[in-house]
Parts: C-alpha cells; structure tokens; sequence
C-alpha cells in the first residue's frame, strides 16, 4: 500500500461521506498514513 492509494480512498470517503468539521479520524498510523500529503488531508477535514 502507498500514500497515494490511502489519499485517494481517504478522499472518496470525505467525497461519499461528507464529514463535519472536527470528525475523529483513525489509521494504524502505517507509514503512508505518516506521510505530509496524507497529514495534511486527513487534518484539514
């Protein structure tokens, strides 16, 4: 697995979902989930 395939599914579940602010988010913290691409998606919901 790499950043650009969890980026993406993270972005189709903000897409499907659409979350609202401040919405907790859970990874394994694997290294794709560590990466500043991920980081910053996943931290600006």
């Amino acid at each position: 697995m790499n950043k650009d395939l969890v980026i993406n599914a993270l972005n189709q579940a903000i897409g499907r979902y659409n979350p609202t602010k401040g919405i907790i988010h859970h990874s394994d913290q694997g290294t794709q989930y560590t990466s500043y691409e991920y980081s910053e998606t996943a931290f600006n919901l």
